[in-house]
């Protein structure tokens, strides 16, 4: 029983690890994106402006 146990918690925590190494590009990708909406925003106010 206590074996069976253990087994449940190293899978749950390898669970949590492998979530938590997708969290980080994730999050990344979010910043990255957020920046380009940003610099797209920037660039169509920039143009708009000048013509």
């Amino acid at each position: 029983m206590p074996y069976c146990n253990s087994r449940i918690h190293l899978l749950l925590k390898l669970q949590h690890n492998l979530l938590d190494g997708l969290a980080v590009p994730l999050s990344l990708l979010r910043q990255n994106h957020g920046k380009m909406v940003l610099m797209i925003v920037v660039s169509g106010m920039v143009s708009r402006a000048t013509s």
